[in-house]
């Protein structure tokens, strides 16, 4: 049986290991004390799917595993590498433009605006190149 074993390393928290399963339902190697939240948390620990066994006496028992949570079952499906999560989608761009210009003293008022697509309101972040937000 396939698990995401925990490692001490955050460039590579887990790797797959299949160890064997006891009567007792114990996996070799003591993984069923490596019990703790999903990788960033500390004290993370492995991504065991459940699974049957035979205990001692001839009955199958369930293991309910480990951090089998969605994103824990994404890892491991995804061979114990961490799936990033989707972006957000982006909403259109929202389009300055200049309303007019008008005469003031010795020099001139630009009037600008920003044509929305969106169905709802967007704040400006940046401004196109070569431009001064105000």
């Amino acid at each position: 049986m396939r698990i995401c074993h925990a490692t001490a390393s955050e460039e590579n928290p887990y790797v797959t290991e299949e160890p064997a399963i006891g009567n007792n339902g114990d996996l070799q190697g003591g993984h069923l004390n490596h019990r703790g939240p999903l990788f960033l948390e500390p004290g993370w620990g492995d991504i065991i799917p459940p699974y049957a066994y035979v205990d001692a006496n001839g009955q199958t028992q369930t293991f309910p595993g480990y951090s089998w949570t969605n994103e824990g079952q994404a890892t491991w499906g995804n061979g114990c590498d961490l799936v990033e999560p989707p972006q957000p989608p982006q909403p259109p761009p929202i389009t300055p433009f200049l309303q007019c210009v008008e005469p003031s003293g010795d020099g001139l008022i630009a009037h600008f605006g920003y044509d929305n697509p969106n169905d709802a309101a967007v704040t400006p972040t940046s401004s196109p190149a070569g431009t001064t937000a105000s």
